[in-house]
């Protein structure tokens, strides 16, 4: 089939093949008048114009292409990062091209089909730190700009990614500030070797968590049991006098198949809670920890909030629905996804960037599984 050019449009409408291209280009076109530029994307519509990349290429040394990298993760949030980008990419004139990397073992490949189209810039979505240094040093041997959305911080791109740590820090602030005295932090935590470049994101709900500790004047508690792989400890504080906030931290190693989370917080939770004293809440490492924590306290026939609360963090779909519906801590997207791609074309530009890690706040989402609208004097 043959490709229709722009003289044609132009032909059909009656105006010149540079008014067409003005028209049809997302960065010129606001220069035209609203009838004329819309009658020509209409006709171009009708006649099913498709631009010709090479042709542009070789016209304007640019594809006006932008790589998205995408590693594996299924996740609401994850999928919500992916369809933001692609729109805030195509609303600044330029053409997305998704590349999903399968396998982390050959994540080269789904690199050399962004470099063989010859995007402008990459945005990396999705952590994998593992993989990445390789990754940058081939974007960085062919001079390609790359921001990092809400993945591991790697030397040579920027980093968009939300502040976790303030986030969680709301989250404990506000349960003090409910009356709950003793909190426990289900974390998940690692010693696998690749994993550690990527456990910014543990360490900065493990700060904010201990950031709404101190500030209440509490004392924190890490849990030394005879689990070397699960519980970790480096001090114990004296057990706190009545009334006081205890901060309990406990580090869990993941032993769920394919990193189900569900499972994970499922068997966080139900470890903890056959310990005593039981805590007035269970601070879930993410959502998906909050929903498995739900289920092993009602196999323990807890109710939630009234007999033990819980929160989450991320935000989810699910957390909404779920009964009792959950608090949480909100990733934002849409201000990520918006920064990661001004910066990106501020960096296509040849702009030099002042910071290079960006850190955008999180929002506290109260709903009833924290105990909001129970009356806490009488805990």
């Amino acid at each position: 089939m043959q490709k229709v050019s722009q003289a044609e449009i132009a032909k059909v409408v009656g105006v010149s093949r540079s008014t067409v291209a003005w028209a049809l280009n997302p960065k010129r076109r606001l220069k035209l008048k609203k009838e004329t530029r819309e009658r020509i994307e209409e006709v171009a519509r009708s006649m099913d114009y498709r631009p010709h990349r090479y042709a542009q290429i070789m016209r304007r040394g640019k594809s006006g292409i932008i790589g998205i990298l995408r590693f594996p993760g299924y996740s609401d949030f994850r999928m919500e990062i992916e369809l933001q980008t692609l729109e805030r990419v195509r609303g600044a004139g330029y053409q997305p091209m998704l590349a999903r990397v399968i396998d982390p073992e050959l994540v080269l490949g789904p690199c050399e089909e962004l470099l063989d189209a010859q995007v402008e810039g990459v945005i990396i979505d999705g952590p994998n730190p593992r993989h990445l240094p390789e990754v940058m040093k081939r974007f960085n041997d062919a001079h390609l700009p790359v921001v990092m959305l809400s993945s591991s911080q790697t030397p040579g791109g920027v980093h968009v990614r939300s502040d976790m740590r303030q986030g969680m820090h709301e989250i404990t602030s506000h349960l003090v500030g409910l009356g709950h005295r003793w909190l426990t932090l289900l974390l998940l935590w690692s010693d696998v070797e690749h994993i550690v470049p990527d456990m910014w994101r543990m360490l900065d709900r493990l700060h904010g968590f201990c950031d709404g500790i101190r500030e209440a004047g509490g004392s924190l508690l890490v849990r030394d049991e005879d689990k070397p792989r699960i519980f970790r400890s480096t001090t114990v504080d004296l057990q706190p006098g009545a009334g006081e906030v205890t901060g309990e931290i406990v580090l869990f190693e993941s032993r769920a198949v394919q990193r189900d989370m569900h499972v994970d917080g499922w068997t966080a939770a139900r470890e903890r809670l056959q310990r005593q004293p039981l805590p007035d809440v269970l601070v879930c490492n993410n959502d998906d920890w909050a929903v498995g924590a739900m289920r092993a306290c009602a196999q323990a026939g807890l109710q939630v909030p009234e007999q033990i609360a819980i929160t989450g963090h991320d935000d989810i779909g699910i957390g909404a629905y779920l009964t009792p519906p959950l608090t949480t801590a909100r990733h934002p997207v849409e201000e990520n996804t918006k920064t990661a791609v001004r910066l990106l074309l501020e960096m296509i530009d040849g702009k030099e960037l002042s910071t290079r890690d960006i850190a955008i706040p999180s929002r506290l989402v109260v709903r009833e599984s924290c105990g909001a609208l129970l009356d806490h004097r009488s805990r």
